[in-house]
This record gives C-alpha cells, structure tokens and sequence, in this order.
C-alpha cells in the first residue's frame, strides 16, 4: 500500500478534490430496500454472517456495508469520500452533529468539520499509510467515554466475525477506550487513530445508536472474551452486599461536578445506613483500566454516583441492581436513567439545586464564597439530611434491611416522615442494642 507522501498519492486524491464533478452524497435511508441497486464494488453485508451471534436478534433492516474503493475518511464525523463512484457516505452517525448525509460543498463550513478535505489533505503526514482494509468504528463524539462504550464499541458486533476471519482488517478509532475492547475481544494490534484515514476498502457497520439488545450483547461478549470475569447474572438482585460510591474530581477544569464532601457521605453510609456486613467501595475519578471497571461494576450491587461519564459503568452491573444519579436541576444530557432503565436496573435521580435546595455553602469566607455562585462552578456540597431524606429510594433501604423503612400498611398510610425524624430513627437504630442493626 502506498504512504500519503507518494506523488502518485497526492495526484489521486488532488484530482478527486479538484474535479468539478458533481459528488452524490448518501445516509443509511438513501439506500432504503433496494439493496440491490448499489454499485458494483459496493456490497450489502448480512450481519448474520459477519457480526457476533448477538446480532441475530437484531431486526432485519439493518446491513453492513462494504465499498472497495479508495477511500478518504474525514475527522470528527468520520464522513468517508469514495472514489469509484464519487460519493460522500454519512454513515457513522453520532450526536450533537448536523443532520446526515452532509453535501460535499459543506465539508469544511464551519460548524461541519473544521477545515475542508483539500486542506486536510495538504496536512497529512508523509508516513501515513493508505490502509489495505478499514472496518469504521467512529463517529461524532466517539471520543467520550458514554459515546465510546455505549455506541461506538457496540460496533464492532455487527463484524467481529469478518474481523475475526480477515486479520488484515484495521478498525478505525477515536477512542482509547473501544482499543481496550478491541484488545480483550482477541484482536489486539487491530486499531488504528488516524486524524484522516485512508484505504482501498471499508466496511461500515450501521449508524451508532444507543440500543438495549445491542448493549446487553456488548456486556455478555467482553465477559465472555475476559476470562475469568464474573457475568452479571440475569433476574432482581435480591439484597445489597456490595455499595459503590463514585468520586469525582474536584481539581477538574471550575470543580467539575465533584461532591466537595464526598467523605461525609461515605460516613453516612458506613456509620448510619449500611450494615455492617455490607461492603462499601469507592469507584476513583480516573486512571483506571476497562478491565478494572468491569471488574468492580459487576460484583456492586448498588451505585450511588454525581451525574458523570462514570455512570456509563452500569452496563456491567447485573440487571435488577440499584443506580442512585445526584444530579443538578437544570443539568443537560440526562442520559444514564435511559441507559440504567435499558439494562434492567432499578434508577432512582437525586435531584438538587445548586446552592440551593439540597446543598449547602462552602465554608469559605464570605467575599471568597461568594465567587463560586457563578454557573461555570458546578461543584456543590450536598446535605446529608436531603440525602437521607429525599435520595436515598425505599428499594434499597429494603434491600439493605427490612427494618430500615417498612411499608405502610393500605389501612394506615401516614404522611412521610420529616426529613430530620428519619435521620433520627437511622442513627438511633445503628446505636440501639434491641434493634436490628442497619449499620
């Protein structure tokens, strides 16, 4: 295969860009039923054959694409140029993009992709290489860690099979994070980062979406593929043994959405809510492995976590398990109760209001304090006694201990008790000898 720096590269691809031609450009609906009206070197794959067993659960409209052509692949959106025929494919999907397939004279706007695929290509390095085989598994916002596991690994399972039989194959990339997959799926050395990609062949699997059988397939196939890991196993989780509590940084950027107090709520839990044979963890705001998460998700039975990229972790948990969110009213992006839901937990939000309801102020002098107010500050301090009161859901009090919040009876429903009152009945439980401890 040919580097970038060739003469006979750059003339390739100078004439492409340069030609006044007209470019069609092509999303997933432009195809519709008509398979079989496709050129002659693009060819319409049947997932039963070239994904993992999962997808066979899949409905049948779906396809993967294969072209052999030259191809150029364009950052961010991971839109691909074809040369035989001149095409633009918008298949990757991915959020917070304009609508699909883009037009060829819109690459390179602004608010599309940041510069056109003639500058691009002026800023290639030399070494790249032009691929033999591409198997695309980016799209827009991949990078994350929610967009990375929950939509672009899934990808892969639409062709694990063809991967797995074509070791020629790269996959294309944004993320470190769907190469740790890679690698525990057996294909280490497979995944390529380059900012603009080439090749004489690419697959494409369908759109990235955020799909629950997709999800629960991506789960069983990394802990199949991870030795000894423990599969979550199917039903209700019937009582709590493990909490998973998640910290976040308070050094990011203005605070990030870090509890300023988290050790105060892990105080509260140890010394008033949990029982003693109940153990309780802590999940650390970063540099950790994929395989470690999958590792202490799966044995916790219950997660109490700030609004982050963390919580995208419930997928490894087993379904029935307990997911508690603190999140700020007013907070965008309120996807992990959809994700918690999809995989069969039990979500519950903890709703606060910054420097308002449920939190409390720092403890800084006044003129200091005062500075933090502003919106790009999303650390807070959360009451204990909001937490206890209004977060914490009766599901895992009860399945903490039966003691702990027993329901009303339908004859006698009495109003819920103040928020103080129940802090009082928790802490006097925990210390009384008579009682059935909670802690």
């Amino acid at each position: 295969m040919e580097l970038a720096g060739s003469k006979s590269f750059r003339r390739f691809w100078l004439g492409f860009l340069s030609s006044p031609a007209v470019v069609p450009s092509y999303d997933w609906g432009s195809f519709g039923a008509n398979r079989s009206g496709l050129p002659a070197n693009w060819r319409a794959l049947d997932p039963q054959k070239s994904g993992s067993e999962a997808i066979r659960s899949m409905p049948s409209k779906y396809f993967v694409l294969d072209v052999e052509s030259r191809v150029m692949v364009l950052p961010q959106l991971a839109v691909v140029l074809t040369a035989q025929p001149r095409a633009v494919l918008d298949l990757a999907g991915g959020c917070c993009r304009p609508p699909p397939p883009l037009r060829f004279r819109s690459l390179g706007k602004r608010g599309v992709i940041d510069e056109s695929p003639r500058r691009l290509l002026d800023n290639v390095a030399n070494d790249t290489v032009e691929h033999e085989w591409l198997f695309l598994a980016c799209h827009s916002h991949a990078a994350s860690y929610y967009h990375s596991l929950g939509e672009a690994a899934p990808k892969l399972l639409w062709g694990l099979q063809l991967l797995r039989s074509n070791p020629q194959i790269s996959v294309l990339l944004h993320s470190q994070l769907v190469a740790q997959i890679i690698g525990i799926m057996g294909l280490a050395n497979r995944a390529v980062f380059d900012f603009v990609g080439f090749a004489r062949r690419i697959t494409f699997p369908p759109a990235a979406r955020l799909d629950q059988r997709l999800m629960g397939a991506m789960r069983r196939e990394l802990f199949r593929a991870k030795r000894g890991a423990r599969v979550p196993p199917r039903g209700v989780v019937p009582a709590v043994k493990s909490v998973l509590v998640v910290r976040r940084s308070a050094t990011a950027g203005k605070g990030g959405r870090a509890m300023l107090n988290h050790d105060e709520l892990m105080f509260t839990l140890r010394q008033v809510l949990l029982p003693g044979t109940v153990q309780l963890a802590e999940w650390p705001p970063g540099g950790t492995s994929l395989r470690q998460a999958m590792e202490a998700w799966s044995v916790a039975d219950a997660v109490i976590a700030p609004h982050g990229a963390g919580l995208t972790n419930v997928i490894f948990m087993a379904p029935g398990s307990i997911v508690v969110e603190i999140i700020a009213r007013g907070q965008t992006g309120r996807v992990y109760g959809t994700l918690s839901n999809m995989m069969g937990h039990r979500y519950h939000s903890c709703y606060y209001t910054r420097n308002g309801h449920g939190t409390a102020n720092l403890s800084l002098p006044a003129p200091l304090r005062s500075r933090f107010f502003h919106p790009s500050f999303t650390m807070f301090r959360l009451e204990m006694d909001f937490l206890l009161g209004e977060c914490i859901p009766r599901s895992l009090l009860q399945a903490l201990h039966d003691s702990v919040l027993p329901p009303p009876k339908p004859a006698q429903l009495r109003p819920a008790p103040k928020k103080t009152d129940r802090l009082r009945k928790l802490a006097k439980s925990k210390g009384g000898e008579g009682h059935r401890a909670i802690g």
